[in-house]
Formats: C-alpha cells, structure tokens, sequence
C-alpha cells in the first residue's frame, strides 16, 4: 500500500501523490491535502501537488486560499494550460474579472480547443462589458461543444448584448432544445418576446 511505501521511504514524494489521489477519491480531504503537501515539502518544484491543494482548497470553499495555490502552479508550471483556467475560475468568483481575462487569455493561448475555458472567457468578456469580444469566445465554445445547451445560453447572451437580438433567439431556442427544463434561456426568450409584443 501508498501507507507502507512512504513508511519504508518518508521522503518517497510519487507514494505521497498517490496516497492523496486515493484520498480524494475517497472523499477524505483533509488526508488528500497533508499527502499532497507532503509530496511538495519533498519537492518544491511540484507544482501538481500545488494544484491539487488549491482544488482542495476551492472544493472546501475557501476561494481566497485555493488562490495562492493556483498562483504558485502557474508559477512552477506556466506552460499549463489547466493550471491557468483554475485560476481564472477562482479569479472570476472573486470577481476580480479583469486578472481572470488576463488567466483565460493565457490559458487559450496553451489550448484554444478547450470548450470550457471559451466560455468561461466569454462570460468574463461580458462581465467586463466587451460583448463584442465576448461574442468570438461564446461562438468558439459552441463550435467546439454544439451540444451544450450551457454555451448555447451565453451565445443567446453575448448575441443579445451585441444587438442581435434574431440570433440571440436562435441561441436560446437551441438551448432549450438540448435542455427542455433549462429555464435561464426560457425567461430571456419571454423577455424578449414580452419587449417585442409576441404573444
């Protein structure tokens, strides 16, 4: 087992890793963070035990914490595209949304094929009010996922804070189409039928 492994070697840092891992799984997190922070007192240069305890971290709700842990992953590892969108997630909770930008910029610039990262950039570009910009990301998310009824409602979003108020309907009714009890694109396309006198 990971348990005898590191009692025979204390300093065995993979045996550490994967002692949280099995602890994660199991739903113990206080276990999976010493474990995890055991492996990185080994080697501070591991910056995926770093990000496992700002996922810990975050999953406990203490954004501000999973915040400096995120930083530090980047920091060890900035070719890391998952690393980078972590921590915009938490940078948008906190609503510091223009560092969040900035993080989803960077983590598109690793990987522009990842759907939840386009959209995520997408609702930040309209919290930040470039709709025009958000716009590309919610598009690009959509493409990649047409699926997802999700992206589909920031499209309608995006496409409703542009003026295109025709494929903002388009958006939402394909949203509802995927998702029939998804309500969030239901009461926008009642908004706008109500603003255009559609009965």
């Amino acid at each position: 087992s990971f348990e005898a492994c590191i009692h025979i070697e204390p300093d065995h840092e993979k045996a550490f890793m994967n002692l949280g891992y099995t602890q994660r799984r199991l739903g113990s997190a206080s276990s999976a963070f010493k474990a995890f922070e055991n492996a990185f007192s080994i080697n501070p240069q591991n910056a995926l035990a770093v990000f496992q305890m700002g996922d810990l971290k975050k999953i406990s709700g203490d954004k501000e914490s999973a915040l400096g842990y995120y930083r530090e992953a980047v920091r060890l590892d900035p070719d890391n595209a998952i690393y980078y969108g972590s921590l915009a997630v938490v940078l948008s909770d906190l609503k510091n949304y223009k560092e969040a930008e900035k993080s989803y910029g960077k983590a598109l610039e690793l990987d522009r094929s990842n759907a939840v990262t386009n959209n995520n950039m997408a609702l930040t570009k309209l919290q930040l009010g470039k709709s025009d910009e958000a716009l590309v990301y919610a598009a690009a998310a959509v493409q990649l996922k047409p699926e997802s009824a999700e992206y589909l409602y920031t499209l309608g979003n995006a496409s409703e804070a542009t003026g295109n108020i025709d494929s903002a309907i388009q958006a939402y009714s394909a949203a509802i189409i995927r998702k029939s009890n998804y309500l969030l694109p239901l009461i926008n396309l009642g908004k706008i039928y109500d603003e255009k006198g559609s009965y």
